[in-house]
């Protein structure tokens, strides 16, 4: 589903389809937004309601891991590759802040629906988000 509706906006956008601005289209498009701004919490929600507290050193191993790679190794990664493209320092920036957020929230729920193990996955995104916390500000202290 998340690739279909990026697939529909893009077409949507490229042929020029006609917006919220129509008469016709602007209810279908409230219901739109207010699904859209339901989605978040929802999903968080999920999220919550699947956790429960795994094994502690498996957690733990888990947790290193993907703090290395989501949150250390992938900003390093993005700042110099975007220094090697001779992005602008804004750009560079922004890419970097990118890199460092914290795991997303539909990752657990899609390990759930497809038979993952979704209580790790959510344990792992809490411990993320709140290492991000830390390393979030660590990064804006290093970009400036």
């Amino acid at each position: 589903p998340v690739f279909f509706a990026l697939l529909v906006g893009l077409l949507w956008g490229y042929f020029r389809l006609p917006g919220q601005n129509n008469e016709f289209m602007a209810p279908i498009f409230k219901v739109c937004n207010v699904l859209a701004s339901a989605l978040t919490p929802i999903a968080i929600l999920s999220v919550g309601l699947m956790f429960k507290l795994p094994h502690l050193r498996e957690m733990l191993v888990a947790l290193t891991i993907v703090v290395l790679l989501k949150l250390i190794i992938k900003p390093l990664i993005a700042g110099s590759l975007s220094t090697l493209f001779g992005f602008p320092e804004l750009w560079k920036e922004v890419l970097v802040l990118l890199a460092a957020m914290p795991p997303a929230v539909l990752g657990a729920v899609f390990l759930r629906r497809y038979g993952g193990d979704a209580s790790l996955a959510s344990a792992l995104l809490l411990g993320g988000t709140m290492v991000s916390c830390a390393s979030l500000l660590a990064v804006f202290w290093f970009i400036g």
